[in-house]
């Protein structure tokens, strides 16, 4: 499948809080995957790290590549020398970066930020000379093998540039929420124990306006399930930058002391109720 198919219909829009890791397989690969999997856990990057061939499930593989690409926290690309291709002319040294990995990193700065990449390289004698787009990049080397130092170190800063950019996102995603918006976030986005809500009948359609500009801020998302032909049900979500954008206004989640008996779970019960009678009377057709 082509990348822009993929995007178009598949990007999840929530990350995965793991290291997608473009490697050539010439060998060293599992060993380098093994350094990156303990720095992730070190970091507490809780769903490890992603190498091509890593995971068992019987997927295409360009999908599953471009799925990690689109939805990973941060992707590191290795661009050492790929063992596999002989230096054939002693004249000129050929550098051999392994191209399946230059294609993958083609993508990832077609859709993602270049604060989300990281690039390393095995020092060599002569470094070649990278495509002037991929110099927008620092390449960051290592001498004759990858230390778990090293490759801490250079997360730890790709982290605190994401968490910079982060912000300013949430400063802006705040100067864009009108008082609908904050209407909706103060009263159902703060329920405990679940992160989404279908939204009540006697809710102003205006209020529907919000919920889009919600959605495309990146603080809400929507999604639905299809029973029939003839119904479907969907619900509201906050995502994680959503809940990060609440907690920068003081908005928080509710205990469940807190929640019981409040105006929310009125709301939040009313609800599900309308939702659950729209799905009886369906079934009853």
């Amino acid at each position: 499948m082509y990348p822009k198919h993929f995007i178009e219909r598949f990007w999840e829009g929530e990350q995965k809080d793991q290291i997608f890791f473009g490697v050539a397989f010439d060998g060293d690969e599992k060993a380098k995957l093994k350094i990156i999997k303990k720095v992730a856990q070190k970091l507490d990057l809780r769903d490890g790290a992603f190498m091509q061939g890593s995971e068992k499930e019987a997927i295409s593989i360009p999908e599953e590549i471009i799925s990690n690409i689109a939805n990973s926290k941060i992707l590191l690309f290795d661009l050492s020398d790929d063992k596999r291709i002989p230096t054939t002319n002693k004249e000129k040294e050929y550098h051999r970066i392994n191209q399946n990995v230059m294609y993958e990193l083609g993508v990832a700065m077609a859709i993602r930020e270049p604060y989300e990449i990281a690039i390393i390289r095995k020092k060599t004698d002569k470094e070649p000379d990278l495509p002037f787009d991929i110099r927008v990049i620092n390449v960051n080397s290592f001498k004759d093998t990858l230390t778990p130092e090293f490759l801490e170190e250079l997360i730890k800063i790709t982290l605190k540039k994401q968490d910079l950019h982060k912000n300013k996102r949430i400063k802006s995603a705040k100067e864009s929420i009108d008082e609908k918006g904050l209407w909706l976030m103060n009263n159902l986005g703060r329920t405990p124990n679940r992160n989404h809500f279908s939204l009540p009948s006697e809710i102003e359609p205006y209020y529907k306006i919000s919920l889009l500009r919600l959605i495309d801020l990146g603080i809400l998302k929507f999604a639905s399930e299809i029973w029939s032909k003839k119904g479907f049900e969907y619900a509201y979500h906050w995502t994680d930058f959503g809940y990060a954008v609440m907690e920068s206004m003081d908005i928080v989640k509710m205990d469940e002391k807190e929640f019981k008996g409040s105006d929310e779970e009125k709301r939040v019960k009313k609800g599900d109720e309308e939702f659950f009678d729209k799905k009886k009377k369906f079934f009853k057709k």
